[in-house]
């Protein structure tokens, strides 16, 4: 059984009966076809003043006939995710609401009775044998919530955005999740008047092409993806390196070299030279003219692990920079779905990520506007700038952009939920003050 989903981009200047909209018309004809099994419509595209949007998106339900993912910006200022589906076969989910956990005016934890509906919220949505997990925007950003809905038993992700994106910034997310969750990920949005507004599909960092499209000039439109089609050929496979060489923090990887720290493989050991471990938490640290910089070394197979870094998190301020080194004695057999997964690692921690493995070494990190910077070594010696390493605490950013440091903590109690099987669970994390 294969799931056929209609990621829809609208350009909502225009009404949605009007083509220039989003060809809605032609939509409606492939799923009275048969052709489609769930519409997508992007984040916000209902913007309510009351409390009747879902008698709103019920109406959308019957113009298409088929299941609906719809984007509603409710009068409280809640984004909410609501899937409605008109006629489930046994087992199928016939309704879910979802709600934006960052970047909002309000967040899902301020939602009524957050604590109690949680666990219905992450419910997977049954279709066609799939189960499908939600994510809102720059929830992508935040590991934790990607983490829970794989928990929760979702094998496949569809994430509405407002639009008007660094498409760059977007495709390495969408790419790295479809990867660090190994399943489809799909992302659908609206035209706004910067930036780009598409419709993204992967599937374990190969990219899912449409089965069927049709788009105006503008963008504007639909594409129709089947999540169990065959992937492309890999297109855009790699990251530019950039051009820029920086001294701020130096890491000799692989060989002796004229660094702050030097990392090497010794007789299938990792050898850390220039740092003081720390005892007890498997951190490294050390001193230089930037600041205080933390190490941590992690095994190569940890990269694959959405958790890893979060369960051996240092305690908040630890550390003014923050670097993990994922590490193995042997060549990596494929190294673009772990270079996806670096970019991953690097965005949702704001760390310095580096790989080596073999004779293969990596290092990336972010920008401050999460945008990947990758290094090539200059010797054997990697700089990176002192920018935008602050750890995971430094991603709460605010409930506008990110996720405020009070309703931080909550997030972070995901990490308890993983690992008790219930948030509030008697597990206290290091970075936790209660």
């Amino acid at each position: 059984m294969t799931l056929r989903v209609a990621l829809v981009v609208p350009d909502e200047r225009y009404d949605y009966d009007n083509p220039r909209h989003a060809q809605l018309p032609g939509l409606v004809e492939a799923c009275r076809a048969g052709e489609v099994d769930l519409v997508v419509l992007p984040e916000a595209y209902y913007e309510s003043d009351d409390e009747t949007w879902q008698t709103f998106t019920d109406s959308v339900v019957e113009y298409f006939g088929v299941p609906l993912l719809i984007g509603v910006l409710t009068a409280q200022g809640f984004n909410v995710a609501q899937y409605r589906n008109p006629d489930p076969d046994a087992g199928e989910t016939t309704s879910q609401i979802y709600v934006k956990h960052s970047t909002s005016g309000r967040l899902a934890f301020d939602w009524p009775d957050y604590r109690d509906v949680q666990r219905s919220m992450f419910e997977p949505i049954i279709l066609k044998g799939r189960r499908i997990g939600l994510q809102i925007c720059h929830d992508m950003f935040f590991g934790l919530l990607g983490q829970r809905w794989r928990t929760a038993g979702a094998d496949t992700y569809v994430n509405i955005t407002g639009g008007g994106v660094n498409e760059r910034k977007w495709t390495n997310m969408v790419r790295a999740r479809s990867v660090d969750l190994n399943s489809p990920y799909l992302c659908a949005m609206s035209i706004r008047e910067r930036g780009t507004s598409k419709a993204f599909a992967y599937r374990n960092g190969l990219v899912l092409p449409p089965m069927r499209e049709r788009w105006n000039k503008s963008g504007s439109g639909w594409a129709i993806v089947d999540v169990d089609a065959g992937t492309s050929p890999e297109v855009d496979g790699g990251q530019d390196y950039t051009e820029n060489v920086y001294r701020d923090i130096t890491v000799a990887l692989g060989a002796v070299g004229q660094a702050d720290v030097t990392i090497r493989n010794l007789g299938g050991k990792l050898v850390i030279e220039g740092a003081t471990r720390r005892e007890g938490d498997g951190w490294f640290e050390f001193d230089n003219r930037v600041g205080r910089t933390g190490l941590l070394p992690l095994p190569l197979a940890a990269l694959t692990d959405g958790l890893a870094i979060h369960r051996a998190d240092a305690p908040k301020g630890t550390f003014d920079h923050h670097i993990v080194v994922f590490h193995s004695p042997d060549d990596p057999a494929e190294t673009n779905r772990l270079l996806d997964q670096m970019k991953a690692r690097a965005i949702e921690h704001r760390i310095g990520v580096l790989m080596l493995a073999g004779r293969h070494r990596e290092a990336v990190k972010t920008n401050r506007y999460k945008n990947i910077q990758r290094f090539r070594a200059v010797g054997d010696v990697f700089g990176f700038d002192a920018n935008f390493l602050g750890g995971t605490w430094s991603t709460a950013g605010t409930s506008d952009l990110g996720i405020g440091e009070g309703a931080f903590l909550k997030y972070l109690a995901f990490r308890e939920w993983h690992l008790t099987g219930a948030v509030g669970g008697p597990l206290r994390t290091r970075n936790d003050p209660r």
